[in-house]
């Protein structure tokens, strides 16, 4: 058994590596195309919404939803790619003739999504707060709780994306993907404004935003690198992103297999 896992192991870290690989020789690419995000967003929430009398202390929680969406236009490109791989060049065929437990191969999916979302949004993260300082009114930096809800953040980025390639058709996906699935989580996904906000405004709307799993990706993000009591707590994120993991899991052990019967 141990010899299998460590086989199965071996395996996916050639193609993680492969990935990486390939990564890297769009390196010089993705750095620059970093660096354009983060004068884009100093100048953006360090000079202009002040400018335009946005209050102070919703320029934290919005920086904080713009790195969030950078990731979920991430693993929309995630799910482009592997909607066009399953539709032209099955490339993935090649992946599941290979001496591997699936679940293995489809792992270093995601692992690879990681990597490269950590490439682009840690530089935000860090050097992007460190030029906006004290513009982002950073009360506590909880930095367990942010190493913990970035990760999982960005395994839950990665199995939704990768789900919603999977197992969907072609021109389903296309067609309906955006206005049917993924316009409704980001609107309602508190990215833009905290969920107190919006409780504020309508306590329905708030309590239906607690069943998009996007509000605890921004909350907890919130919670950890800013800090202070205006966010749900990071650790009932962390808890609840968990969950949403485990069900993605779940749902893809069940609908993969149906998609593209591997033999």
């Amino acid at each position: 058994m141990r010899h299998l896992i460590t086989h199965d192991l071996l395996i996916s870290l050639a193609l993680i590596r492969r990935n990486i690989k390939v990564f890297r020789s769009e390196l010089v690419g993705t750095l620059i195309d970093g660096a354009f995000l983060i004068i884009t967003d100093v100048i953006l929430f360090g000079y202009f919404l002040p400018l335009m009398g946005m209050p102070m202390d919703n320029i934290g929680p919005m920086y904080i939803g713009s790195i969030i969406f950078m990731l979920f236009f991430l693993g929309e490109n995630l799910a482009l790619r592997h909607v066009f791989d399953l539709r032209y060049e099955r490339f993935i065929d090649y992946h599941l003739t290979l001496p591997v437990k699936k679940r293995w191969l489809f792992a270093q999916y995601i692992v690879s999504f990681m990597i490269e979302s950590a490439v682009m949004s840690i530089p935000l993260l860090t050097l992007g707060a460190w030029l906006l300082g004290d513009r982002l009114m950073m009360v506590t930096l909880n930095i367990p709780g942010l190493i913990i809800i970035y990760l999982l953040s960005l395994i839950f980025f990665g199995l939704f994306f990768f789900y919603l390639s999977i197992c969907s058709s072609f021109d389903w996906f296309m067609d309906n993907i955006w206005p049917r699935v993924l316009s409704p989580i980001y609107s309602f996904g508190c990215t833009v404004f905290t969920w107190k906000q919006l409780y504020s405004i309508s306590p329905t709307i708030g309590y239906l935003a607690l069943l998009n799993p996007l509000t605890y990706v921004s909350e907890g993000m919130r919670a950890a690198f800013l800090g202070g009591g205006e966010f749900i707590s990071v650790w009932t994120c962390c808890a609840v992103l968990t969950v949403s993991c485990v069900v993605l899991i779940a749902a893809l052990s069940r609908d993969i297999y149906n998609q593209l019967d591997p033999i």
